[in-house]
């Protein structure tokens, strides 16, 4: 089997069609067929099928896919290790947080590994945590920065979680809500709740008072929009005690009796691979970023 029979096979993939897959690697289309013939030779099985819209993944090949992904970062990442450490490439980085570590951590450990690594790439992907770990398990981020939401994840087998910060959690309403006087969870668990976090959390603060959960709850992956929204309207929502209160902020803290469940923030690493250096200076920098943040806030 041939690296470039993974590449081949992994780029056709995700283009979805062989004319799209040649046209990426920079091949003919008959070159690339005559890869994947071989590949499938070799396999003893067939890994895609043609259609009227282009190839699908057979059984076996969406198996294969799997793992040849994970290999073709890995090797991709071994090259990428080997250029650095020789001097000849400034070296790539991926990596993945919410918008609050964006806004938090990202400026000051970008600025720090940027002295380091001036000419490094960096693709910084914004998302919900449970939708970055499969990304750094499948290597197509190098790590990611957030929240460990257990029980609603468990990724001991392959992914290491190192703790790096505590979020306190507070609820937040417009400046001039109907309930800002609210003194305790029971006071607005009839309110309109709009949540950033998974709406599992939700539940979990207010059933760990004895409290029925709040219903409906409007689920929103916009963070931007969740602030405005807050805003605008009289819904409630809960956010980290680190980003507010700002100046002239339109937000104010609901100071309740009850202690919402803190969050404990950390890095996302796979254990079976190890970072590349510009990937381990960029993870330092966010580590020490972090640090001096939790060292404001005691």
């Amino acid at each position: 089997m041939r690296l470039n029979q993974i590449r081949d096979f992994v780029t056709m993939a995700e283009a979805g069609s062989m004319t799209a897959a040649a046209r990426q690697i920079g091949v003919s289309q008959p070159s690339l067929t005559k890869s994947l013939r071989a590949l499938e030779a070799e396999l003893h099985v067939p890994l895609v099928q043609r259609t009227s819209q282009g190839v699908v993944l057979t059984r076996f090949g969406k198996l294969f896919f799997a793992r040849a992904k994970v290999a073709r970062s890995e090797l991709a990442k071994a090259v990428d290790e080997l250029e650095q450490l020789a001097g000849f490439s400034s070296g790539f980085v991926a990596f993945g947080c919410g918008p609050v570590i964006a806004d938090l951590i990202a400026p000051e450990a970008i600025a720090a590994f940027r002295l380091q690594f001036p000419k490094a790439d960096i693709n910084m992907v914004e998302g919900f945590v449970h939708a970055l770990i499969p990304r750094v398990r499948d290597e197509s981020l190098d790590f990611a920065v957030g929240p460990r939401l257990h029980p609603l994840q468990s990724n001991a087998a392959t992914i290491a979680f190192r703790p790096l910060f505590i979020h306190d959690r507070v609820v937040v309403g417009r400046r001039n809500h109907p309930l800002r006087r609210a003194t305790s969870l029971a006071d607005i668990a009839a309110a309109a709740w709009l949540s950033f976090e998974p709406i599992e959390l939700l539940k979990r603060d207010f059933e760990s008072y004895g409290l029925s959960a709040p219903h409906p709850v409007i689920q929103c992956e916009s963070y931007i929009g969740f602030l405005r929204l807050l805003e605008s309207t009289d819904m409630l929502g809960i956010v980290p005690r680190s980003t507010r209160p700002l100046s002239n902020d339109p937000l104010k803290v609901f100071e309740l009796r009850e202690t919402l469940p803190t969050l404990t923030v950390g890095l996302f690493t796979r254990k079976d691979s190890p970072l590349t250096p510009a990937a381990a200076a960029l993870s330092k920098a966010v580590i020490a970023a972090s640090r001096k943040l939790a060292r404001k806030r005691t």
